[in-house]
């Protein structure tokens, strides 16, 4: 193994030991990512699956709106060490920066992109409520909720991932994905860091009077009663219309008034194959 690679490998192991609580702290002196980035010579976009970020995301670390932490800041003293190694090892002909950027998985909290999907949901919950009784919404309404509040815990878990755009290696285009196809509250619910499910149920309480997991659970068939109901084991009774109302409401609320955040996670031991 290289130089590099050892240099690489270990401090990004010692960071994910530190995410998981084990280990001493690390201390690194304080780096700047537009110097470590020309140093290494490339470009802002080259830069930004290198870290696992999004265009926009990298470019607010350039300018100092956002700190620069972690593994991320491992893995720029890293570059910052051997960048002449790093362009040998890394970008690899016509593929691009793909060794480490495979290695780590990056979320936005609230990633934008879903949550743009369920604010338009949302919207359409509102419209179709001001219509009368009797005109035949029901169903749309019931749909439209439960879309929202799917895709509004999905923000708060979604992956950025990077996907081909077109024949041209080198271009990507700045994808979402949940982790999860469940249609199941709960469970998507789960996927949520902990700190974000306590401030959740927090909020709720304050705002609703109630238990969040539990009124999730009493919601959980409404995407599929809401598609089906015309099935002999599908009930609408089972998804109440105000319930689901009261929580896409409450998390379109608590999804505006979260500041945006941004994570890397370490998928297991860096090895460099």
């Amino acid at each position: 193994m290289s130089t590099f690679g050892e240099d690489l490998i270990q401090p990004l192991n010692e960071a994910l030991a530190h995410a998981k609580g084990e280990g001493s702290a690390m201390v690194h002196a304080p780096v700047t990512p537009r110097e470590v980035r020309k140093q290494v010579k490339l470009t802002q976009a080259q830069m930004t699956p290198l870290m696992g970020m999004s265009l926009s995301g990298y470019r607010k670390w350039e300018q100092g709106t956002r700190r620069v932490s972690g593994p991320a800041a491992t893995l720029l003293h890293v570059l910052q060490k051997e960048p002449e190694e790093v362009r040998r090892t890394l970008i690899i002909g016509e593929r691009g920066i793909k060794n480490v950027a495979k290695e780590h998985s990056r979320r936005e909290i609230p990633n934008p992109q879903i949550k743009d999907a369920a604010d338009q949901y949302e919207k359409a919950r509102q419209i179709l409520s001001t219509q009368p009784l009797g005109t035949g919404v029901l169903l749309p309404m019931m749909n439209a909720a439960a879309m929202a509040i799917e895709l509004y815990l999905k923000c708060l878990a979604g992956e950025v991932i990077f996907a081909p755009e077109g024949d041209d290696p080198k271009s990507s285009v700045v994808c979402a994905q949940t982790g999860t196809r469940e249609h199941e509250f709960s469970k998507i619910f789960c996927k949520i860091d902990e700190d974000l499910r306590c401030q959740m149920r927090s909020s709720y309480l304050k705002t609703a009077g109630g238990e969040l997991n539990q009124h999730l659970s009493t919601i959980e068939d409404a995407f599929v009663v809401s598609h089906y109901p015309y099935e002999p084991d599908k009930n609408l009774s089972r998804a109440s219309l105000q319930i689901l109302a009261s929580i896409s409401k409450f998390l379109r609320n608590f999804v505006a008034s979260l500041e945006s955040r941004e994570t890397i996670q370490w998928k297991g031991n860096y090895t460099g194959d």
